[in-house]
């Protein structure tokens, strides 16, 4: 699974619930698209909003699981800092992963004994990737 956070909760499905009574974007009136007029031509262009939605979208579709709708990388727990570095350089290797992206020229591999927040960081890192740069992703369980 690849993974990525917004600074704190992560995705929520209420993100993308819209009144269908309410117009949220008065440019558009919600179509995606903005009619420019230069002189005699008319032309579309993609409206400021539409980059939001399809991040929504693609949260949607990334087959997060419920249970770990709420991982980020802020909400990342180093409990064993006082005993073992390892959580910590694992957190700030993912950072890393996630800063140089697409130009890290490796990927990650998360290995460790069970509870000790594979998982949540790598939904973290989609969450992040996907939030922040667009990315397209999916959760895929192998076992």
């Amino acid at each position: 699974m690849v993974a990525g956070p917004t600074g704190g909760a992560g995705y929520t499905p209420h993100m993308a619930e819209q009144n269908p009574e309410a117009e949220s974007c008065p440019t558009c009136r919600d179509t995606g698209w903005q009619l420019i007029r230069e002189g005699e031509r008319e032309f579309v262009r993609e409206c400021h909003c539409a980059e939001g939605r399809k991040r929504v979208r693609l949260l949607e579709e990334a087959g997060i699981p419920q249970r770990y709708n709420h991982c980020s990388l802020d909400g990342f727990e180093l409990w064993n800092n006082a005993d073992d570095p390892t959580l910590k350089i694992a957190l700030a290797g993912v950072r890393e992963f996630v800063d140089l992206w697409p130009g890290a020229d490796k990927g990650l591999l998360l290995m460790g004994p069970v509870g000790t927040g594979k998982t949540h960081l790598a939904v973290a890192i989609l969450q992040e990737l996907i939030q922040q740069r667009g990315v397209q992703g999916r959760v895929c369980r192998t076992f």
